[in-house]
C-alpha cells in the first residue's frame, strides 16, 4: 500500500522552444514500507518516498486511528532522505506490534503519514539470559531502595507492577506492568539507586531546597514515565510556604526542571511523572517577604516642653512582632531601642547598641526617662532585629524636647516688732497716730477755754 499526498515541486520541463516552466504540481508518495531484521527484542522499518523528506516511526500492541495515540515514537530523524530505515528497539518477544511511518517535507507544513502496518517480534528461547540480571523472569535490583522489585523481561520490560522506596519512605518509585526500564544505549537495565545528594546544585530564583536525591544510573530511561514520590514533614516546609506550592524538580546538567506534579496536603506528599533518572529534588518557593517596619513617635511631640526631667515616649510599631531574649532573626520579628542624646547606629550588620545609659531595649511600645537635667535633649527610637542589627534599610526616628529651667526660690523678709522709746524723740519706726491725735485734741481744748474767758459778762443782744 503507498500513501500519495500532492505538493508543488519546482519541477523543470523543457518545451519545443526551451521554453521552462516550473510550479508544476507532484504528489509526495511513501511506498514500500517493510519491517526486515525482526528479532525477540528488535526490528527495522524501512519505507521510500519520491522526494527527500525525515524520518519517524510511531508503535503500539494496538491499533489507533490517530497516529498521536501511539505510545512509542522514535526520535525524529531530521536527515533529508528518500530511502528511509529506522530501527526499533526495546522489544517484547513474542508480541505482534501496529506501527505507522511519517515523513516531513523539509522547509514546508507538509507531511505524510501511512496506514498502519503490524509485525511480530520472534519467540525468545529459553527462560534466561538477558546480560548482567536483566535477563527474562529477573527482578529489577535496587541499591538504596527496597520494597516490592518488579520483574522484567530480556527487554527491559516489566512483567509485573513494582513499588520501591529509601529505607525512610522519603522516595518512592511505582513501576507499572508494561514499564521499559533502558539504561542510555538502550539495553535492559537490570538495577536503579537513589542516593541522598549531600551537596546538589544552588536552588532556582526564589526557591528553597527541602531535600535532593541522586537518581541512577544517569541515563536510565522509562517508557512509558514512572511515578516518582517525596514524602516530606511539616517541619521541612519553611514558615510562610503553602503546601500547595512544592514542587518536584530535575537537574539537566545547568538549571533545575519543574516538574507539574500533585501534592497531597494530607500525606504530605508530592508526586510526578519521571521518564528518565538525573539529580531530583523537592523545592519549595519561596514565601513573599514581609512588609518592612514602620514607626512612629506619637509622644512626646517635637518641640514638646516639660516643666520637670520626666518624658515619656510612646510609639507605634507596624508590620513587626516586637519580643525579648536571644533568638536568631526571623521576618516580621525584632525589638525597639530607646536612645537618649546619641546618634542613631544604621550601619547593616553592626549593633544598633550605644553607650551604657544612652539607650534602653525593650519589647514594649513606651518608655519614661526620669531625672532629666533642664535644657534640650533628643529623643530617639529604632527597631531592629532579633540579633540587635538595623533593618536594611533601617527604621527609626527622633524627637527634640526642652526640660525648663526651675524658677529662682522664692525668700520672705521678717517684719520688726517696734519697741517702746523713752524720751520726746521717737526713735526710727514710731508710730505717729496717737501723739498727733494728743496733740490736736490739746489744741481744740485750749482754744474753747481761751473763748469762754474773753466773752463779755452780762451782754445781751437785741435785735432790732
Amino acid at each position: 500500500m503507498s500513501l500519495v499526498l500532492f505538493f508543488t515541486l519546482p519541477c523543470i520541463r523543457l518545451e519545443a522552444q526551451d521554453t521552462v516552466v516550473t510550479g508544476e504540481t507532484a504528489p509526495l508518495t511513501i511506498t514500500d514500507v517493510t519491517a526486515n531484521n525482526i528479532t525477540t527484542s528488535a526490528a527495522t522499518i524501512t519505507w521510500e518516498t519520491n522526494s527527500n523528506t525525515t524520518s519517524q516511526v510511531f508503535f503500539d500492541t494496538i491499533l489507533h486511528p490517530d497516529v498521536a495515540d501511539y505510545r512509542f515514537a522514535t526520535t525524529l530523524d531530521t536527515n533529508h532522505v528518500t530511502m528511509h530505515t529506522v530501527s526499533l528497539n526495546g522489544l517484547t518477544s513474542s508480541t505482534t506490534y501496529h506501527y505507522r511511518v511519517k515523513s516531513d517535507l523539509p522547509d514546508t507544513t507538509l507531511s505524510v503519514i501511512s496506514d498502519d502496518y503490524t509485525f511480530t517480534t520472534t519467540q525468545a528461547s529459553g527462560g534466561g539470559g538477558g546480560g548482567g540480571g536483566g535477563g527474562f523472569g529477573s527482578q529489577l535490583v535496587g541499591i538504596g531502595l527496597a520494597g516490592t522489585s518488579p520483574w522484567m523481561d530480556g527487554n527491559g520490560k516489566a512483567i509485573t507492577a513494582g513499588t520501591v522506596a529509601t529505607p525512610d519512605g522519603t522516595l518512592t518509585l511505582n513501576i507499572p506492568i508494561g514499564t521499559f526500564v533502558w539504561n542510555a544505549a538502550g539495553a535492559a537495565q537490570p538495577f536503579l539507586s537513589a542516593v541522598p545528594l549531600a551537596d546538589p546544585p544552588a536552588s532556582p530564583d526564589k526557591n528553597i531546597l527541602v531535600f535532593a536525591y541522586e537518581m541512577g544510573p544517569t541515563g536510565v530511561t522509562f517508557n512509558p514515565a514512572i511515578s516518582m514520590t517525596f514524602k516530606y514533614t511539616d517541619a521541612q516546609v519553611p514558615p510562610g510556604t503553602r503546601e500547595v506550592d512544592l514542587v518536584i524538580a530535575w537537574w539537566n546538567g545547568s538549571q533545575w526542571v519543574m516538574l507539574t506534579g500533585v501534592v497531597d496536603t494530607e500525606a504530605n506528599t508530592v508526586t510526578a511523572s519521571v521518564s528518565h533518572f538525573t539529580a531530583f529534588a523537592l523545592f519549595a518557593p519561596a514565601p513573599p517577604p514581609p512588609p518592612p517596619p514602620t514607626l512612629k513617635i506619637n509622644t512626646p511631640a517635637a518641640g514638646a516642653s516639660f516643666e520637670a526631667g520626666t518624658v515619656s515616649v510612646s510609639i507605634s510599631a507596624g508590620n513587626l512582632k516586637l519580643i525579648s531574649g536571644q533568638s536568631a532573626n526571623i521576618p516580621g520579628e525584632g525589638r525597639a531601642i530607646y536612645y537618649l542624646d546619641v546618634s542613631i547606629p544604621t550601619a547593616p550588620g553592626q549593633s544598633a547598641l550605644t553607650a551604657p545609659g544612652t539607650y534602653v531595649e525593650s519589647a514594649l511600645t513606651s518608655y519614661t526617662w526620669n531625672n532629666l537635667a533642664p535644657g534640650t535633649h533628643t529623643i530617639g527610637v529604632q527597631l531592629v532585629q532579633n540579633d540587635r542589627t538595623p533593618f536594611n534599610p533601617p527604621v527609626y526616628a527622633s524627637v527634640s524636647v526642652t526640660i525648663a529651667q526651675p524658677p529662682p526660690p522664692t525668700t520672705t523678709a521678717a517684719i520688726p516688732i517696734p519697741t517702746a522709746t523713752v524720751g520726746p524723740t521717737p526713735g526710727p519706726g514710731f508710730d505717729w497716730t496717737i501723739p498727733i491725735i494728743f496733740i490736736v485734741a490739746a489744741l481744740a481744748l485750749g482754744g474753747f477755754l481761751y473763748w469762754r474767758l474773753r466773752r463779755p459778762v452780762g451782754l445781751k443782744y437785741t435785735n432790732r
